[in-house]
C-alpha cells in the first residue's frame, strides 16, 4: 500500500506540493543594484556630478520598489517559514542600500577624492601663479573647467553654467576665510577643507 503522499491537511489552496524553494534575489539584481549604488558613491564624490547622484536614487527607489513587491509575494507564499540563507538574501539588499546612504551623508567619497588629488592640485597651483595656463581637464581625480589666480590664491572652477554667479569649485590660499571671503565679494560661499584649502560656491545677489 503507497503511503499518502500529498500536501498535509491544512496546507492550503494555491500552493505547490511538494514545497518549492523559495525566491529569493538572484544575483543579477544584486549586481545591477551594486552598480546604482557604486554610481552614486562616485557622483557622491564630485560636486559637478550631481544630476548622476539623483539619477542613482531614483534608480535605486525604483530596484527597493522592485524588492518590496517581490518580497510582499514571496511572504505571502512562504508565510515567513523561510532558511536562513533565504533571509539573508533577502536582507542583503537594504543592508547595501543602508551602508551605501550612510557612506554618501559621511561626506567620506568627496574627502577621499580630495585628498588623493590634493597634491597634484598644489602642484597646479604653483604653475598657475608664476602664469603657466590650464585647460579644462583633469587635475588628480578632480575634473576641473577652469583655473583663475587672485592675488594670494588659486580658483579651481569645477562645476557651473559658465556663468561667475553660478559656479562651485575649490580655492587654495593661505588667508583666513574672512579675507578669503572679502577678496572674493560677498555672492560667495566659503567654507574650510583645511591644509590650506578651501570649498566654494557663488550665488546670484538675490539668492
Amino acid at each position: 500500500m503507497t503511503p499518502w503522499q500529498g500536501p498535509p491537511p491544512g496546507y492550503g489552496w494555491g500552493r505547490a506540493w511538494p514545497p518549492q524553494p523559495p525566491f529569493v534575489p538572484g544575483r543579477a539584481f544584486y549586481a545591477l543594484l551594486a552598480v546604482v549604488l557604486g554610481i552614486g558613491v562616485v557622483a557622491s564624490s564630485a560636486p559637478d556630478l550631481g544630476f548622476l547622484l539623483a539619477l542613482a536614487y531614483l534608480m535605486g527607489l525604483t530596484l527597493g520598489l522592485v524588492w518590496l513587491i517581490a518580497f510582499w509575494v514571496a511572504a505571502g507564499d512562504t508565510r515567513l517559514h523561510m532558511p536562513r540563507r533565504s533571509w539573508a538574501r533577502w536582507a542583503g539588499i537594504p543592508v547595501m542600500c543602508f551602508a551605501c546612504a550612510a557612506l554618501i551623508s559621511s561626506g567620506l567619497p568627496l574627502t577621499t577624492r580630495f585628498e588623493a588629488s590634493r597634491p597634484a592640485l598644489e602642484q597646479a597651483a604653483v604653475r598657475a601663479e608664476s602664469g603657466e595656463h590650464f585647460e579644462s581637464g583633469w587635475i588628480g581625480l578632480m575634473p576641473v573647467h577652469e583655473v583663475r589666480t587672485l592675488g594670494r590664491g588659486t580658483l579651481f572652477v569645477l562645476s557651473g553654467s559658465g556663468e561667475t554667479v553660478d559656479e562651485c569649485g575649490l580655492a587654495y590660499s593661505d588667508i583666513g576665510i574672512s579675507a578669503l571671503q572679502s577678496f572674493l565679494s560677498d555672492s560667495y560661499n566659503v567654507s574650510s577643507y583645511g591644509h590650506g584649502w578651501w570649498y566654494w560656491c557663488s550665488y546670484p545677489p538675490g539668492d
